[in-house]
């Protein structure tokens, strides 16, 4: 099998510094990656959203298989990942996001964590490689989380993974 690489990150709203939203513009246009995350998505192909749910399936059997509640989808999530991992898979970066993007996007989001993933697989495989990682373990596993957004972009063969979890208040 060709190389696979996993990351995750973490992240609760307290350890997020809260800034006026005139700060929080300016801090995107200076940050490169902000930007091509915040660029108009292009079109998906079946291909790439037939794998993103079978992500987002696998995910929830991992967590029914440990008796936790499934996640449930969010449109905001949803498209921070998909962003992402499209921005990964293009430019070839491997590297976590800014988690205060699903805080400022995800008004009601009160706790993030990320998986990303890239390499020559299955959707099915993607999750079992993060199961068996204790970092993305513990996201996947996080009782605390109620919401997942998974991205999916393939390029070259290699499949790039991005995975958002969120605690969201109803």
């Amino acid at each position: 099998m060709g190389r696979v690489l996993i990351g995750l990150v973490t992240g609760l709203l307290l350890a997020v510094p809260i800034t006026p939203a005139s700060e929080a513009a300016s801090a995107v246009d200076i940050d490169s990656a902000e930007k091509a995350a915040s660029a108009p998505a292009r079109t998906h192909t079946d291909r790439e959203r037939r794998y993103q749910r079978k992500v987002f399936h696998w995910t929830n059997v991992a967590r029914r298989r440990h008796d936790l509640p499934l996640l449930h989808r969010v449109k905001c999530l949803r498209r921070i990942a998909v962003r992402w991992s499209e921005h990964l898979a293009a430019s070839g970066d491997f590297e976590h996001q800014n988690l205060n993007r699903i805080f400022r996007r995800c008004h009601r989001a009160r706790s993030a964590g990320e998986n990303i993933a890239r390499g020559g697989v299955t959707p099915k495989r993607m999750v079992r490689m993060w199961m068996h990682s204790p970092g993305h373990w513990a996201n996947i596993l996080n009782r605390g989380y109620t919401h997942l957004g998974v991205g999916a972009a393939v390029r070259n063969g290699q499949w790039t993974g991005v995975q958002d979890f969120a605690r969201i208040r109803r």
